[in-house]
């Protein structure tokens, strides 16, 4: 191999370590092979620790794009804040949270380190990323200084936004809008190092001549540097830690610059909740199996719902996986995906086949026991669920008393 070979070796592989990014067990990828064709995937649970995982994106920056998003990292209600929520994505684990509960007239402070939320000067919980913490701790601020009569529909109103489809689809499609020359750039600086240089070389050699694809290196990248800037100072204009660190990493790693969309568009929607970002970026049939999913782990959540007797992180753990639950069935009603059919179970798999577990649909053939996968959810039989349909279309929200555990004191 020769001196030329290797040095695009390394050129390569260093390239490819852009196209690595890790996300938190919550979070849901979109990620798009080609233009307009998104997929939503979970971070892998082999490659990475048990909070969070490896996700690739697609090397080749013409089709590729990628966007993460995921639930609040905390659960909240008229009486206080919880630094926990039930759901669990991965279908048997849910990620390391150290349990916090204060009423709201004990919050005095919270503040934003990084991709850390401090309340009172402790951690309180870890966002994805520092442009995503610091939303969670504006709207936890806001939050505070509502009055308590108001409390309760001023947190109805946020999980409300987070459903918005039509703000949803405007912010996405604004940067696609936005973001086309800095696309186009990074497109050319792509072509540029692995495909003009590499011929080049092949065909001059080492001479003054590649003081011309040098050039158009060093003008490309200065463009998408100061386009970048402007488009991320656009969308994320308190981040301005961000944009400078970014900025300065792309000019002292021009490969780098060609990732520059992905980093724009990472958080664009990570405001908005995992549904509302797959009804905007991917096919009806994706939606629907991302739905299904998410409402039956809310409405069957992993065992211990809640991992402490405290009351008063019960109560909050309870009163915001319903009105996350509320908020979540008013959208997919609107978006013509019935709730009630989502969670119907599918048909046994054989005639020895007797029960079934109601969050991850594991079939068994005995008819009593529990699912240990899902911590101990006790197993339903057909005809239970045929019986709970005929009461009542909507399935009730599991609470302490019918998950097995000991409701608060």
């Amino acid at each position: 191999m020769t001196d030329e070979q290797y040095l695009y070796l390394v050129l390569t592989a260093v390239y490819l370590t852009d196209c690595v990014s890790c996300v938190h067990i919550r979070g849901l990828v979109f990620r798009a092979c080609r233009p307009g064709r998104f997929r939503w995937l979970r971070p892998s649970s082999q490659l990475g620790n048990p909070n969070g995982g490896w996700m690739f994106r697609f090397p080749l920056p013409p089709l590729g794009s990628f966007v993460v998003c995921g639930p609040w990292p905390f659960s909240v209600s008229p009486e206080g804040i919880l630094s926990y929520i039930a759901e669990a994505p991965q279908a048997d684990r849910r990620a390391d949270q150290v349990v916090m509960a204060l009423a709201w007239g004990d919050v005095r402070t919270v503040k934003c380190l990084d991709k850390e939320i401090h309340v009172n000067g402790s951690l309180f919980v870890r966002a994805a990323s520092g442009l995503v913490a610091g939303h969670w701790v504006s709207l936890l601020n806001r939050l505070r200084n509502e009055k308590a009569s108001n409390r309760a529909a001023a947190i109805q109103s946020q999980l409300s936004e987070t459903f918005c489809a039509p703000a949803a689809r405007d912010r996405w499609n604004s940067l696609v809008r936005d973001a086309s020359d800095l696309r186009l750039a990074c497109n050319s600086l792509f072509a540029l190092f692995f495909l003009f240089a590499p011929l080049a070389v092949w065909r001059m050699g080492w001479s003054l001549w590649l003081l011309i694809p040098a050039g158009a290196a060093v003008v490309n990248v200065a463009f998408i540097v100061l386009d970048f800037c402007r488009i991320h100072r656009k969308y994320y204009s308190k981040e301005n830690g961000h944009r400078r660190l970014h900025a300065a990493v792309m000019i002292a790693n021009p490969l780098a610059a060609i990732r520059s969309v992905d980093v724009v568009s990472r958080d664009i929607l990570a405001e908005f909740h995992p549904l509302t970002a797959a009804n905007v970026l991917c096919q009806k049939d994706s939606v629907t199996r991302l739905a299904r999913s998410w409402l039956l782990d809310a409405r069957h959540p992993m065992l211990p719902v809640c991992p402490t007797e405290d009351r008063l992180a019960r109560e909050i753990e309870e009163w915001y996986r319903r009105a996350t639950i509320d908020a979540a069935e008013k959208f997919l009603s609107e978006i013509d995906l019935n709730p009630a059919e989502l969670l119907h179970p599918d048909p046994p798999d054989g005639a020895t086949v007797r029960s079934y577990c109601p969050r991850c649909l594991r079939q068994f053939e005995h008819a009593t026991g529990n699912c240990e996968s899902c911590g101990g959810i006790s197993l339903q039989t057909w005809d239970q669920n045929q019986n709970r349909a005929s009461i009542d279309e909507k399935a009730p929200i599991p609470q302490y008393a019918s998950t097995g555990l000991v409701a608060p004191p």
